[in-house]
């Protein structure tokens, strides 16, 4: 090794020497005054952490490129100021013309004004390059009385500080945690993580203390320091005048010194702190570092400024990379700073309304700090795949994961669940993200260790169902249990951190009925197309095997297809709680002269749902939100979600509009008008967006100015915007089209594109721009399963709200509706013995409409209606759904006994 020492015994002096492993040399002490002012770190700071940010017109690109050019001339600066006098120089000269592969420029200080310079952009007036993209690498070190060796271990584990005094501005807590687990999950198990909540110093104090847990290598902070501006100027380390901002059990801040924090970590010998900035004063972070090291904690990598998601996923996958391979710590900092300055596409946007890149030159941000050598922190291992853990969750895997805004929220409900709160009721207005939000809570609290499992329950379309039965069974199929009543999974609950979600439960309060008119025109021609269209007349199904089940003739339904065999599990069988299926058994009795209707459970389901939730959340590190419209009194928490902040509107847009708009970008002020119209609802915003894919942003002003208007006085205000922007999406669609929305509303919540498409006899033609537009405009999710080629689509609530049906129409459709999910029962009934893992996917997603199908066919006498009966009692028995399937299968007899 080949080093270049520069050694600042203060800050206006310096001492040049050149080290190798046999001799050494250096200058007498030289003066030395930076070249870099206040106003230099300004530019750098907006430079790294507003220009990129801002919106695509707002962008101000001639102020980054002249900021980009001063680079170089700062490098340059920064070196002549150091090597103006001829001995040190010449100490250079030397330096750059030894034949060494590891050469290393060291700048050796204890003073945070030296240590905060650029020296990575170092430049050789007469080069053409960056020291550092020559290969030379350059680290910090700060001189301590006892430094530590650090040997390699066989593993390693991270604790992550993440800290939000609520009495701060707020910045997104997940940037830089979300970008090293995803960097981890895929190269090894040798590193673990864990997270420290709430962040408080006791907490850090009392968990790195415990010997029962594992030990701590790593600790990342992600938060904000200060610099008391009152203090005196810093003389001495160990008085240093900045404060890391942990917080207080309230939330609030709570201010800790530096060498205070140094110190609690080098009692507990952590090998490396990570400090990543929520704030760009970039001198705290370095006085952080510099009372880190001198402490002799033995490395610090610190981001002095906030870095852009693209950037910290290539720094965290390139920096654990190298640790995995046994590189020693500068070493994996250097390849970082050479994968950042190779790959300086930061963000896709649209210019001057044609795509472009925004490239950022942020190569130099990650710093490396070091109390006299540098090591590797883990034995060598070569990377090989391992087979990652499956989630216990039953959280939707959508096609594209599309969750924006509300970082805020979703961290104060972390914070919230966190600070012992495990009942929680969440309510906004329908198009508010409630769900969303939810769901991507469940799986970052997962992926953080911080829950074991996450249950999701929607109850949307399901108010035939025993509601509890349905979460028992739900539960059970997540941890994989064999739990058949509330007993059980109460016990089950104590042993294993669960999330449990409730969504929807205003529907176990309300009947819902379909509003038509009287029109007389049929959608549906003379003659009706069978549901599948065959080429060859053979029978297609949903799995690659020959068929199992005979069908009517002139119906099939599309293939969905196995991709890979599954691989099967433990088998579970509920059993029937005889209470219930007594109690339910009675209720079935019937009058003789009477048409058979179903029951509704006597006891308010909501109220008995309820309950049980509250005693779940109660029993071991469990706990429960329920997401509803209104506000519940049940609850004592409550979490009220509502619109978008607007940068966060505006964010959306930029990000989503990937391709060119028929028009111009628009003018951000015009733009933030256009969404303070929908009060920044979500769902609206979405809709907007997609609108403003091929609109002129004035003419859609005045349409939704126009709708809003025309809307009735009493719809309530959340609602407004929601159904205003729906009325415009409808305008997106050609005439055709458009007719074939109101058949939508026959499904309950969703269904599976097959089926859906056999059952509304939609052309190809219509059907795909339909799908795109219901997709994009966020009406419609897409949910894939692994093994299943076909989708299924969930329709956003809203969605009932577009068009109406006559009754001959409705009347042809349900006929339609309940001959299809009779046809899809029939064949699931079947398939149960060949493929029963992706049956029961099948079954279970598109359960709300078998169960309303079959009722259907009961109240309107289909010859076949016993039969679909009772393969859909087959089904809500096979999942523990016993309650509601009593009372199904008895109610669907004797209705056909009287029909017959």
């Amino acid at each position: 090794m080949l080093e270049l020492n520069l050694n600042f015994p203060n800050p206006q002096q310096l001492v040049v020497s050149l080290v190798n492993d046999k001799t050494g040399e250096k200058t007498g002490v030289l003066e030395f005054n930076s070249p870099f002012s206040g106003k230099g770190h300004q530019q750098l700071s907006w430079y790294l952490e507003q220009y990129a940010n801002q919106y695509s017109s707002d962008i101000d690109d001639e102020s980054a490129k002249r900021i980009e050019s001063q680079l170089p001339e700062l490098g340059k600066a920064l070196f002549n100021k150091v090597f103006a006098k001829k001995s040190a120089y010449r100490l250079y000269k030397k330096f750059r013309q030894q034949k060494d592969n590891n050469k290393i420029i060291t700048i050796t200080a204890n003073h945070p004004s030296i240590l905060s310079l650029p020296w990575e952009l170092l430049h050789d007036s007469k080069g053409k390059n960056f020291l550092t993209v020559e290969k030379i690498a350059i680290q910090r070190r700060v001189n301590c009385q006892n430094p530590t060796r650090v040997n390699p271990q066989q593993k390693l584990h991270i604790l992550f500080i993440i800290s939000r005094p609520t009495d701060v501005d707020f910045s997104d807590p997940h940037v830089n945690s979300q970008a090293a687990l995803d960097a981890l999950q895929n190269i090894s198990q040798k590193i673990t993580v864990e997270f420290l909540q709430p962040a408080t110093i006791q907490n850090l104090q009392e968990r790195l203390q415990n010997k029962q847990l594992p030990h701590v290598d790593i600790i990342h902070f992600d938060g904000y320091s200060v610099f008391d501006e009152n203090a005196e100027p810093i003389t001495d380390i160990e008085t240093s005048s900045t404060y890391l901002l942990f917080e207080q059990e309230n939330g609030t801040t709570h201010k800790v010194s530096a060498p205070l924090f140094a110190k609690i970590l080098n009692q507990q010998q952590v090998s490396l702190v990570i400090l990543s900035a929520a704030t760009n004063k970039i001198a705290d972070m370095n006085s952080v570092a510099t009372s880190l090291i001198a402490a002799e904690v033995p490395f610090v990598l610190s981001m002095n400024y906030s870095l852009l998601q693209p950037a910290a996923q290539k720094v965290f996958k390139v920096f654990y990379t190298g640790l995995i391979h046994g590189y020693k710590v500068g070493d994996a900092v250097n390849n970082v700073r050479s994968t950042l300055y190779q790959e300086p596409d930061r963000r896709d946007l649209i210019r001057l309304n044609k795509p472009a890149k925004i490239e950022l030159y942020d190569w130099f941000v990650p710093t490396f700090y070091h109390h006299g050598y540098d090591a590797p922190l883990l034995i060598r291992e070569d990377i090989k795949p391992h087979r990652i853990r499956s989630n216990r969750n039953n959280l939707p895997v959508r096609d594209i994961p599309k969750f924006f805004g509300h970082r805020r929220d979703l961290w104060n409900m972390e914070r919230q669940l966190v600070n012992g709160k495990r009942y929680i009721n969440l309510h906004g207005a329908d198009g508010y993200g409630k769900t969303s939000l939810v769901q991507e809570l469940g799986r970052w609290l997962q992926k953080t260790n911080q829950i074991s499992s996450v249950v999701y329950i929607n109850y949307a379309n399901t108010r035939n169902i025993d509601p509890i039965s349905i979460a028992i069974s739900s539960i059970a199929k997540v941890l994989q249990k064999n739990l058949t009543d509330v007993d059980s999974v109460t016990q089950a609950l104590a042993r294993t951190p669960t999330l449990i979600i409730f969504d929807n439960i205003d529907a176990l309060s309300e009947i819902s009925k379909y509003d038509f008119n009287e029109e007389e025109a049929l959608i549906f021609q003379e003659e009706l197309h069978p549901l599948i269209v065959h080429e060859d007349e053979t029978k297609t199904f949903f799995f690659n095997d020959e068929p199992v089940a005979k069908l009517p003739a002139d119906s099939k339904l599309e293939k969905i297809v196995v991709e890979e065999e599954y691989e099967k599990t433990t088998e579970f069988h509920f059993t029937e709680n005889e209470e219930i299926a007594k109690s339910t058994t009675d209720d079935a009795v019937t009058k003789e002269a009477e048409p058979i209707k179903p029951k509704l459970v006597k006891e308010n389901p909501l109220a008995k749902l309820l309950a049980v939730a509250k005693k779940w959340s109660e029993v071991g590190q469990s706990c429960v939100i329920v997401i509803s419209r209104q506000s519940n009194p049940k609850f004592l928490t409550h979490c009220q979600l509502g619109k978008l902040e607007p940068i966060e509107a505006i964010r959306y847009f930029d990000t989503t509009m990937i391709n060119p708009p028929v028009h111009n970008m628009p003018n951000r002020h015009r733009l933030e008008q256009l969404f303070e119209q929908v009060d920044y609802n979500p769902l609206a915003v979405n809709i907007l967006t997609y609108r403003l894919q091929r609109d002129d942003i004035n003419n859609l002003t005045n349409r939704l100015a126009a709708e809003l208007h025309h809307l009735p006085i009493d719809l309530p205000p959340e609602n407004r915007a929601v159904q205003a922007t729906v009325l415009l999406f409808t305008e997106t669609l050609e005439p055709q089209i458009r007719k074939q929305l109101p058949k939508l509303r026959v499904f309950q919540n969703g269904a599976f594109e097959n089926v859906l498409r056999s059952i509304i006899n939609i052309p190809e033609s219509q059907w795909r721009p339909m799908r795109r537009a219901l997709k994009n405009s966020g009406l419609a999710q897409v949910e894939k399963f692994d093994g299943l080629t076909v989708e299924y689509l969930e329709f956003h609530p809203s969605i009932l709200n577009i068009g109406e049906l006559s009754s001959a129409q409705h009347s042809a459709l349900q006929d339609r509706y309940q001959q299809g999910y009779y046809e899809l029962a029939n064949f699931l009934y079947n398939e149960e013995g060949r493929n029963p893992y992706h049956a029961n996917i099948i079954e279970q997603k598109e359960l709300p409409n078998l169960l309303t199908a079959a009722y259907g066919a009961v109240e309107t006498g289909k010859d076949w209606a016993k039969d679909f009966g009772n393969k859909v009692d087959s089904f809500l028995s096979d999942f523990g759904l016993v309650t509601s399937g009593k009372q199904f299968a008895k109610a669907t007899k004797d209705q056909i006994e009287k029909l017959a």
